[in-house]
């Protein structure tokens, strides 16, 4: 399956991780401005109806998600991959488009990306709300990604996707609050 444009009624977002021992070895400025980026789009995702997960790598090892996070539908995992528990809730609640954010690209951002494509899904990471604590791994895992088929977008792109007639409310709120 080729990644088309994403449509809101088919769309869901995954936020992978965003827990707190994750998120303090974080340490950079722009990292931390990424996982920022993470809950805008969650927050798009609310505001417009699209379904939202979030997900979490061994509570007991790596803390529990961001209190940001946690009235959200979530699920606890201990493989690196989240795909098995997001093709079942994906299938569940009718999705066939996968936006993916969180933590840490190269790790369970990049191996869930890779399985739900392997699964015939449609996936998309979300760069600039995806973390990585180097930029090494960060680069290679991007390049992985493309060549498995699994573009990059950013925030603004998923939202305006999303959002695309102008006399929406919808819209009209993505405007408002992307300025």
């Amino acid at each position: 399956m080729t990644t088309s444009r994403l449509r809101q009624a088919t769309s869901a977002v995954v936020v992978i991780d965003l827990q707190d021992r994750l998120v303090r070895s974080l340490q950079s400025t722009a990292q931390r401005a990424r996982l920022d980026q993470a809950l805008a789009l969650r927050l798009i995702a609310t505001r417009l109806a699209v379904p939202v997960l979030v997900t979490e790598l061994d509570p007991r090892a790596f803390g529990p998600v961001l209190p940001a996070l946690a009235g959200e539908t979530s699920v606890s995992r201990t493989t690196l991959s989240a795909a098995p528990e997001i093709t079942q809730w994906l299938t569940d609640s009718g999705r066939t488009q996968v936006a993916l954010a969180g933590a840490e690209l190269h790790v369970a951002v990049l191996q869930t990306a890779l399985d739900l494509r392997e699964a015939g899904l449609d996936v998309v990471v979300v760069l600039d709300a995806t973390a990585c604590r180097r930029t090494l791994d960060a680069e290679l895992a991007v390049q992985r990604l493309a060549v498995a088929g699994v573009p990059p977008t950013t925030v603004e792109t998923v939202a305006f996707e999303w959002g695309d007639d102008t006399r929406t409310p919808a819209f009209q709120d993505l405007l408002r609050q992307r300025r």
